[in-house]
C-alpha cells in the first residue's frame, strides 16, 4: 500500500511540474507577444533581451492594413548597448547624423508628426533607411530611443501644436 502511494505522489509531483511549466511557458509567450520585441525584430533583426516600452505611436491612416505611422521604443541599457553594438556590423545602418542631403525622402517629413524632429536631430547612434520598404529607422543612443518610421502609402498628413 505504501508503495502504491509513493508511485502516485511521484507521479502527482512530475504532473505538478509539468504543468507549472507549461503556465510558466505560456506566460512567457503571452508577454512576449503583447511586447513590442518581435515587431523591432521585424525591422531591424535585433532580438531585444529585456523587454522594450513602446513609449510613443502615431498611425496617420490608423485602419485596415494601409499605415503611416511612427513608433518610439525605450530600451534598457543593457539591451541599448546591446543593440548599438549589433548596429556597427550593419552594413545598412550609418553612423549618425544623418546627412541634409538624405532628407529629401517622404519619410523624413518633419511635418508629419512632433517626434520627427527629434528623430532627425539625433546625434548619437545609427540610423537607416529602406525606400523599398519605406522604412526609416534611427537609434539614439544616448537616449536609448528607436525610432520607427514606416508606410505603406503617405497620407502627406502635416500635425500641428
Amino acid at each position: 500500500m505504501y508503495r502504491v502511494f509513493f508511485e502516485l505522489k511521484n507521479v502527482a509531483e512530475k504532473l505538478i511540474a509539468v504543468c507549472l511549466a507549461v503556465v510558466i511557458f505560456s506566460i512567457v509567450i503571452i508577454e512576449l507577444a503583447k511586447s513590442p520585441t518581435l515587431y523591432i525584430y521585424k525591422k531591424t533583426e535585433f532580438v531585444s533581451w529585456l523587454f522594450p516600452r513602446e513609449i510613443y505611436y502615431f498611425d496617420a491612416i490608423g485602419h485596415g492594413k494601409d499605415y503611416d505611422s511612427i513608433h518610439i521604443f525605450k530600451l534598457s541599457e543593457f539591451d541599448g548597448n546591446r543593440f548599438f553594438m549589433f548596429l556597427k556590423d550593419k552594413n545598412n545602418w550609418t553612423p549618425l547624423p544623418i546627412d541634409i542631403k538624405e532628407k529629401e525622402n517622404a519619410l523624413y517629413d518633419v511635418e508629419f508628426d512632433c517626434n520627427m524632429m527629434n528623430m532627425l536631430s539625433s546625434e548619437d547612434g545609427y540610423w537607416m533607411i529602406s525606400p523599398e520598404h519605406k522604412l526609416f529607422c534611427v537609434y539614439d543612443r544616448s537616449d536609448r530611443l528607436l525610432y520607427v518610421r514606416n508606410a505603406s502609402s503617405f497620407t502627406g498628413y502635416k500635425w500641428s501644436e
